[in-house]
């Protein structure tokens, strides 16, 4: 359970939460003199840590502040070391907002951001430690450590201090290289945010608030509190039919859509291909989103990296998984590979989405864990939404922000929590999850709307009036002092991009078993079956109807087969290609081109494979030249299937509606393509949509190149009338190639004419597929 926070006030007119000692009125320069209680060991006034042997002062320790705020006012900002009352307040609460720090380490966030930009020229990694401007006779630099002992020193008054950057430089020859330059501390904050729906439904109320390199911010609040709007206007994404208003910064300076191109977004669901192994993924990955300048090796470097980073060394070898085909990593493991996927740019800016949701509390205590360190170790300004974490995982934030309806009903560290909503009443009793109290509070309960109104709207007011918010206001007008350009991240060549897409596609194209295995393996028996069924068929007249539905057989299968093959993987590549597009890895048209060329050698092959198994054993034309320009005739007509598949499944919205779209639409082609009707005999309202259909001209191509400077054919007919019957009608005999030709209103000049309009049919169709789908992809936003 939650453990109660050992802080608190030690003045005796001082109650438990950060209250000032008293009003300071307009115009005062007098600054109160406040205790405030912590687990940290304190400075002394020599600048030397508390001596063990003489703390025997009690278990809490003192830290005095004599400064006014002006002399502070230059100074960095947290909510957990001294404090001083603001001028001007008349607070719900005698506020006070803390500014400045009694000594400085890595949980001083803007200290830090500033001086290991200082060192980030210099020195892949800067150790900042405090010093005293005069030293001691001892000569010791002061600094501040976690002491949990039972005696501290009591009441060390606070100096001034000055910050020493101890640089580790690298010696030649070093094994360790630096891949990526150090982060530049971005603060991230927003003012007065309003979000209306075009119906004018109120969804975010004014909301302001800031989240600060080195700490992890959660955004929590119940369902329709406003999280994932916030998240979302934060990032501007899926605003569509939004109306908002407001100042998203970034140091200080409004960035607009630009937010995505300094940051990186994790969201709820795990999103990958599933054939690829684990650095498999992360490698294609490094090619997508480093710099250009970045060599192969340096990007290998930078995977390793984040794989120790992350935990995921283990598992680096295993497949990710396809859901429902074929097991792969755990949900841990894959969260875990969705944050390697994100920080492999070294964003400084980090929107995590629900990171725990699915995991059990054991993983998810792990994933914040490894957020926290990512944020404090990395200097990373990382903010997350949480519906309802576990006492443990709260303990964990940094800062949390509640909202409820809407509002901001807190911002400040859980510690602070618990202290403002026992302020508000709300007492958080023994062995109570802290997290589930106030979220159930803030809650909105359908039937007790009225009582449930009234009750955010106290909360709400009361931290609208509380030092917390003075002291959130007073951070945003104070702590923008870092120069730190805002550039995009550098994107990799098209031809990078390109090529490790297709890459990608390749793989999972070979590797899916539903899809390669299945298509091959169905291919090579439906070749066998028919030239079982077919087999050595003679060439007369009877024969010559066998041998033309086979030859028609052979673009049916081809055709439908792959339409319907193509409309049930298309769909399952939307979403990760919707997200991986606005986060801005690559351009539509690098995924369609890889995607396509990633399809070619499948369509060749299986193709390839059922003629081969079955050309002979039918007993059609033997010579060679035949046979291959027959394999080329069935690889067009895949082609062009294939084409048509993914046009339509990039156009339809769905996989139910490209399925209702494709059954009439193929019914239709093959009704015009030449066999059940001549094509010169269609009435002419319907005769056009022969000339749409690659069924015409792959089935005229195969009777031309089958049947073309073919020798005699027999006239022979075998039939058996039955006993005291006799035949009135023999059918018109074919004697040869070019009467089978000319009979089915076919010509022969036509064969290289039509395998070229096949190929541009492959063309124009994955044009129009191309177009469709960045439709789709921008409205996904």
């Amino acid at each position: 359970m939650y453990r109660t926070p050992d802080r608190k006030l030690t003045n005796d007119n001082i109650g438990k939460s950060q209250l000032c000692q008293k009003n300071i009125g307009p115009g005062s320069s007098e600054a109160p003199v406040l205790g405030y209680d912590h687990e940290d060991e304190a400075i002394s006034d020599d600048g030397h840590e508390g001596d063990d042997e003489a703390n025997d002062g009690g278990d809490n320790v003192s830290v005095s502040v004599g400064h006014s705020k002006e002399r502070l006012s230059d100074k960095c900002t947290d909510e957990t070391r001294r404090c001083v009352c603001l001028e001007n307040t008349n607070l719900l609460h005698p506020g006070a907002v803390c500014i400045g720090f009694a000594a400085a380490d890595r949980s001083d966030p803007l200290l830090f951001a500033r001086q290991k930009k200082i060192a980030a020229d210099e020195s892949s990694k800067a150790l900042i430690s405090p010093s005293r401007k005069e030293s001691s006779s001892s000569g010791k630099s002061a600094h501040r450590r976690r002491n949990k002992k039972a005696n501290k020193s009591p009441d060390a008054t606070v100096e001034n201090v000055t910050y020493n950057v101890d640089s580790e430089s690298e010696d030649e020859g070093s094994d360790r290289r630096r891949t990526l330059p150090p982060v530049d501390p971005l603060v991230l904050s927003w003012e007065h945010l309003i979000v209306r729906t075009d119906a004018d439904r109120l969804l975010l109320n004014d909301i302001s608030g800031i989240a600060q390199p080195g700490q992890l911010l959660a955004l929590m609040g119940a369902s329709g509190a406003g999280k994932t709007t916030l998240l979302n206007t934060l990032l501007q994404r899926n605003l569509r039919g939004l109306k908002v208003t407001g100042e998203i910064l970034v140091n200080g300076r409004e960035v607009g859509r630009g937010i995505t191109t300094i940051s990186s977004y994790v969201q709820q669901e795990d999103l990958f291909v599933g054939t690829l192994t684990v650095s498999e993924h992360l490698n294609i990955q490094a090619h997508l989103r480093l710099p250009p300048g970045m060599s192969s090796e340096e990007k290998r470097e930078r995977v390793e990296q984040v794989i120790d980073e992350m935990g995921l060394r283990k598992s680096v070898g295993s497949r990710i998984g396809v859901a429902g085909v074929k097991k792969g990593i755990s949900g841990g493991e894959a969260k875990r590979l969705s944050f390697a996927s994100e920080i492999l740019t070294n964003p400084a800016i980090l929107f995590c989405d629900e990171p725990t949701t699915g995991l059990d509390s054991f993983m998810a205590r792990s994933v914040v864990k490894t957020l926290t360190r990512l944020a404090s170790e990395g200097n990373k300004t990382i903010v997350c939404t949480i519906h309802q974490p576990a006492s443990e995982v709260f303990e964990l934030f940094d800062r949390v922000l509640f909202l409820a309806a809407g509002k901001p009903a807190f911002l400040g560290s859980p510690d602070e929590a618990i202290y403002f909503f026992g302020d508000c009443g709300l007492v958080l009793p023994e062995h109570c999850n802290p997290a589930d109290l106030y979220i159930d509070q803030l809650a909105m309960v359908p039937g007790e709307e009225e009582e449930c109104t009234q009750r955010i709207d106290r909360i709400t007011a009361l931290y609208e009036k509380s030092c917390y918010n003075q002291r959130m206001q007073y951070e945003s007008t104070k702590i923008f002092t870092i120069d730190t350009p805002l550039e995009p991240r550098e994107c990799a060549s098209l031809t990078t991009i390109t090529y490790n897409l297709f890459k990608r596609s390749l793989l999972d194209t070979f590797r899916n078993p539903s899809l390669a295995r299945a298509k091959i393996v169905q291919k090579v028996m439906m070749g066998i079956f028919l030239g079982l069924l077919y087999w050595q068929t003679d060439m007369d007249q009877e024969g010559l109807i066998n041998l033309k539905g086979a030859l028609f057989y052979y673009i049916s299968e081809l055709t439908y087969t792959t339409v319907f093959g193509i409309q049930t993987f298309m769909p399952a590549d939307f979403p990760l290609v919707v997200r991986e597009y606005h986060d801005g890895i690559y351009p539509v048209a690098s995924y369609y081109l890889s995607k396509v060329v990633a399809y070619l050698p499948l369509f060749t092959l299986d193709g390839f494979m059922m003629v081969g198994a079955s050309y002979f054993m039918i007993g059609l034309n033997a010579n060679a030249l035949v046979f291959l320009r027959t394999i080329l005739i069935c690889m067009l007509v895949e082609w062009s299937a294939a084409s048509v598949g993914i046009m339509i499944s990039a156009i339809a919205p769905s996989y139910s509606i490209a399925v209702s779209v494709s059954g009439p639409l193929l019914t239709i082609f093959s009704l015009t393509g030449g066999l059940y009707t001549n094509v010169n005999e269609m009435p002419p309202y319907v005769s056009w949509v022969q000339y749409l259909s690659w069924f015409r001209f792959g089935y005229e191509s195969l009777i031309v190149n089958q049947f073309e400077n073919y020798p005699n054919i027999s006239c022979a007919v075998r039939m058996n009338p039955p006993v005291g019957q006799n035949i009135t009608f023999a059918p018109k005999c074919e004697g040869s190639g070019e009467e089978v030709i000319s009979n089915l209103e076919f010509n022969s000049i036509n064969l290289t004419f039509n395998m070229v309009i096949m190929f541009l049919y492959v063309i124009a169709a994955n044009l129009i597929g191309y177009v469709g789908l960045v439709r789709r992809v921008m409205l996904a936003r």
